[in-house]
């Protein structure tokens, strides 16, 4: 295979990579905005258990025992958001670990492209100075002494 194909195969293969690595960051960004999302819905129930505790009825049982069910309730929603929160942390980091990896790939793979096509060109010069060189010298032998 000569080399402006590996060039253009490079080129196919690194265009590919570069895909793959916008998808992992469109994904990797959906996956913060989620985690961002769950921190205020986390807030706001926060809030709502620490205003809940102002509003004590210990006058009427039936009430005190509903406000304790509701408490118990929102305690249960806290967790619960709180493990889904870490698990979606975790995944993040997965993600950002995984993109960092690929986009490093890919930045090795894009610079020994660049190396390949100055290579490419450099050699292209070179033979067109060989063709001007040749015409040269044959124009020389040509001309009267």
């Amino acid at each position: 295979m000569n080399e402006q194909r590996k060039v253009t195969r490079i080129a196919g293969w690194l265009a590919a990579r570069q895909a793959e690595v916008d998808r992992l960051a469109a994904d990797t960004a959906r996956q913060e905005a989620v985690c961002q999302r769950y921190r205020r819905y986390l807030g706001a129930m926060q809030r709502l258990y620490d205003g809940s505790a102002a509003a004590t009825a210990a006058a009427l049982p039936m009430l005190a025992q509903n406000h304790a069910g509701y408490r118990q309730t929102l305690l249960d929603t806290l967790a619960q958001l709180r493990a889904a929160l870490k698990v979606q942390e975790d995944n993040l980091e997965v993600s950002r670990a995984l993109l960092a990896a690929k986009t490093l790939r890919c930045e090795v793979w894009r610079r020994e492209l660049d190396r390949r096509r100055r290579a490419l060109e450099l050699a292209r010069r070179r033979s067109e100075q060989r063709v001007q060189d040749e015409l040269a010298v044959q124009a020389w032998r040509r001309t009267p002494a």
